[in-house]
């Protein structure tokens, strides 16, 4: 089944825009979160110091959209490190704000 059935944008939306980029997302292991109201990733690193890294860099590009996502960092004392990505586009229970261009690409 399409992620995406039953999902709903924001009024004033255009979702003929948002729909190819969020299809784009999803298709480079983006998912809709278990709630439906944002896209999550998980991301795997091989210590702390490139996590704190990957951290800032969103930091950085997420402050120059004014975008303000949720990181989750779940660390354990074996090598590797995990980070999960959630990132809500939430304006009020179950609407989806738009993707900012370019975000979640790189």
């Amino acid at each position: 089944m399409d992620q995406l059935y039953g999902i709903h944008f924001a009024d004033g939306f255009d979702e003929k825009d948002g729909l190819p980029r969020l299809r784009k997302l999803l298709d480079s292991k983006w998912n809709i979160s278990s709630d439906g109201k944002g896209i999550e990733k998980k991301f795997h690193f091989k210590n702390h110091t490139n996590v704190l890294d990957f951290v800032h860099y969103i930091g950085v590009k997420c402050k120059r959209k004014n975008h303000h996502p949720e990181a989750i960092m779940r660390t354990s004392l074996t090598k590797r490190a995990d980070t999960e990505f959630l990132d809500l586009y939430v304006d009020h229970p179950q609407a989806a704000r738009p993707i900012p261009e370019g975000f979640g690409n790189g």
